[in-house]
């Protein structure tokens, strides 16, 4: 790996962008990890793309400007996922982008790491694991359930589709051509939008690929390690699957094949989490949440809508 010059590079190699939207504790963290980075880390420059029209992330940036890694701040205020991450990539001027997300921090090596996967792979895309840190210790029914726990892939190995996310990922700017549009703004307050534009990035013949050891950690607050956040998360993946299906041009037959097994399912599911509920908590809770799941994709068939960022 090469060593990063420290003098600011007329166009940097990497574009990273972090989206936030009124979290100027977690914006700082992620921004304190990025200035110290290794110096094998390619030329880079930071792009913080703001979702609040009060502009309440400006605040975190002062500390972290450099003379060696540009820094630029931009509003996005129409409130909507999608629209600042496609703000992100209009200012983006690398031909590398990286995205990581404004509850997250980077190890020194990450970048590196992934940069590195992306030439010996000569891959499009590469994406690292996320790893969860909690505010406070979970409940032993949240351990057992293992929901935050996130499968590793290992590097070099192409990304199962239901994996591609945003929160740790570095692409080739030159691969979006191939896309008809960016990050679909329809899905930018329900969620999502980042695995429906990297399948459609893999579907587009984009080879995308794990990076094992590039690693972030995601900071879990109190308010997400609770059954209701999991289930309401769980029921916009069953509307989610739909969604997709209808984006993908999958038949009508196949979609209503996906609503009569969630049918079936549901009874069961609710019976189950009844019956282990006294014995085994965790179990319990990962029926509820299937059912949750199944629910969803009856929500999904039926035409309803549910927008978890609103």
């Amino acid at each position: 790996m090469r060593k990063r010059v420290e003098s600011v590079a007329l166009t940097p190699a990497i574009s990273i962008c972090v989206c936030t939207y009124r979290r100027p504790a977690g914006l700082r963290l992620v921004l304190r990890s990025l200035t110290e980075l290794v110096p094998e880390t390619p030329s880079f420059e930071i792009i913080v793309i703001d979702n609040d029209s009060d502009r309440s992330g400006e605040v975190s940036l002062s500390p972290y400007r450099s003379p060696s890694v540009p820094l630029g701040y931009f509003v996005e205020p129409v409130k909507n996922i999608s629209r600042a991450r496609n703000r992100a990539l209009a200012e983006a001027r690398g031909e590398l982008i990286a995205f990581i997300d404004d509850d997250e921090f980077a190890e020194p090596d990450w970048l590196a790491r992934l940069y590195q996967t992306l030439v010996e792979h000569s891959a499009d895309a590469v994406f690292g694991p996320v790893l969860h840190r909690f505010d406070k210790p979970p409940p032993q029914w949240l351990v057992d359930l293992k929901f935050f726990d996130y499968p590793v892939t290992k590097t070099g190995s192409e990304m199962p589709l239901h994996l591609l996310r945003s929160g740790n990922v570095l692409f080739r700017k030159k691969s979006l051509r191939n896309l008809g549009y960016l990050f679909d703004e329809s899905l930018g307050l329900a969620g999502g939008e980042d695995t429906d534009f990297f399948t459609r990035l893999s579907f587009a013949g984009s080879k995308l690929v794990a990076a094992q050891e590039a690693v972030v950690y995601e900071t879990v607050p109190v308010e997400r390690a609770r059954i209701g956040w999991i289930m309401r998360r769980h029921y916009r993946w069953g509307i989610g699957k739909i969604k997709a299906s209808i984006r993908q041009h999958e038949p009508l037959h196949r979609r209503l094949g996906y609503f009569i097994a969630a049918i079936l399912k549901l009874c069961p599911r609710g019976v189950a989490t009844v019956i282990w509920y006294p014995f085994a908590r965790g179990r319990s809770a990962k029926n509820f949440l299937k059912a949750a799941y199944e629910l969803g994709i009856c929500a999904g068939f039926l035409g309803f809508r549910y927008y978890e960022y609103k």
